[in-house]
């Protein structure tokens, strides 16, 4: 949380620089370079000084850097409704493929975790509860719960790495609905504010293309831990946050009424980790929650942060229609393919 507010408000000084030195070129195109007229032009926007490198740093989509990222993702939010359709239009994969639609809420785990890492010595009996852990992690009281298992496999290796989380695969899981009925609960009730604020900016800009950026507030949910407590998403993530983000557009329809849609994906954030106290039936064993949890302080386990983005999809909000179903997944998880889903950060 205190890495967010500091990037946040170097965030903030950054593109109040950014802003401030835009105007001053465009007040001083606007009077043909002289300094001394230009204090007396007015300016309504700095989409002609923003919007070209917004078009550069989108091209570059992947290949983006973080701070690359984060100034296209400033100069997003700067543009006008009309200036960001145009860019949207033009450069919707690469925006995309450069993570325009990552949340910026702050990203915090709702546990507090087991506290220090590597703090304390392990004895025998720590030792003695490793091996019991990854005797669970590797037997068949996972059979099946690929997540679960994978995601203690990490967290036994100790690397620490952030793991990419498959949201399409939650979203669609039939066995727990709890995130898809929590992102379609949250939508539900967001949905009529977001349309108004696209008809009031396609009305402000005399019915011409407009986009803008939405995203909900973080919310704290629970997997479904099934009938007998050991559902591979509540093993695998427990409690986790999840909000939504998205791009409403509203463009002159075939009528002439505008045509409202919005495309939006669904984020999940958690970290995983033991809190003592606690209980979790993962086997016929002894291991305990608190004897996870002290892996951490010992060093023979690490805690680690997970992350993931559902597929984008697109609404017709003009229609009332219902929304779409999540998209089926493309492939299944594997206990195998970790490297796949982790983040070399």
């Amino acid at each position: 949380m205190m890495q967010w507010f500091a990037d946040a408000l170097t965030g903030f000084v950054i593109h109040a620089s950014e802003v401030d030195a835009a105007a001053v070129r465009a007040l001083r195109a606007s009077h043909g370079g002289d300094p001394s007229n230009a204090g007396h032009a007015s300016y309504t926007s700095l989409d002609p000084e923003m919007l070209p490198r917004a078009v550069k740093l989108a091209g570059l989509g992947e290949d983006a850097n973080g701070k690359q990222r984060k100034e296209l993702q400033r100069l997003w939010q700067s543009l006008s409704p009309e200036a960001r359709a145009q860019l949207w239009t033009q450069h919707k994969d690469d925006l995309l493929a450069a993570g325009l639609l990552n949340p910026t809420v702050k990203q915090v785990s709702p546990d507090d975790g087991a506290g220090g890492y590597d703090i304390a010595s392990p004895g025998f009996g720590d030792y003695w509860k490793e091996i019991q852990a990854n005797g669970i992690s590797n037997s068949g009281d996972f059979m099946g719960k690929t997540d679960a298992a994978r995601h203690m496999d990490h967290y036994l290796k100790g690397s620490g790495r952030t793991i990419d989380l498959d949201v399409d695969r939650m979203l669609s899981d039939k066995d727990d609905t709890v995130l898809r009925d929590v992102s379609a609960s949250t939508r539900a009730r967001q949905e009529e504010e977001w349309r108004r604020q696209a008809l009031e900016a396609f009305e402000k800009s005399g019915g011409k293309p407009v986009a803008i950026p939405v995203e909900t507030w973080g919310q704290g949910y629970e997997h479904d831990k099934g009938p007998d407590g050991t559902a591979n998403w509540y093993l695998a993530i427990g409690s986790a946050m999840t909000n939504t983000t998205g791009v409403v557009t509203a463009v002159p329809g075939a009528d002439g009424k505008p045509q409202v849609d919005i495309d939006y994906q669904v984020n999940v954030w958690d970290r995983y980790n033991w809190d003592p106290g606690k209980a979790t039936p993962i086997g016929p064993t002894s291991v305990t929650d608190a004897d996870m949890a002290r892996m951490h302080n010992t060093g023979q386990a690490r805690e680690f942060d997970m992350r993931g983005s559902s597929s984008v999809q697109r609404h017709d909000m003009s229609s009332g229609s219902a929304w779409p179903d999540p998209k089926e997944p493309g492939r299944d998880g594997t206990r195998t393919d970790i490297g796949r889903n982790s983040d070399a950060r």
